[in-house]
């Protein structure tokens, strides 16, 4: 059975959707957690001084990445 729109199976549809939806489920988690050091580190003025502030700066980029592919991952879903 295909989808005479788009001249793919319909399976490989769901299939893609179903991983679109695992991605965007681990990538939302991943956000979080990041989020949750970035929190612990400043509950424990780790935000202070030079000694932290690669790391600081490595998780800020790591979020930014996240959540990009994250609105990525949202936007093939739905084409």
């Amino acid at each position: 059975m295909t989808n005479s729109s788009l001249g793919r199976p319909i399976t490989f549809r769901l299939r893609r959707y179903t991983v679109l939806e695992e991605a965007m489920d681990n990538l939302k988690e991943v956000g979080q957690r990041i989020r949750a050091t970035q929190s612990l580190m400043r509950s424990q003025g780790m935000t202070d001084g030079e000694d932290y502030h690669d790391l600081l700066t490595r998780l800020s980029t790591a979020l930014a990445m996240t959540e990009a592919a994250y609105l990525e991952a949202r936007r093939r879903r739905d084409l």
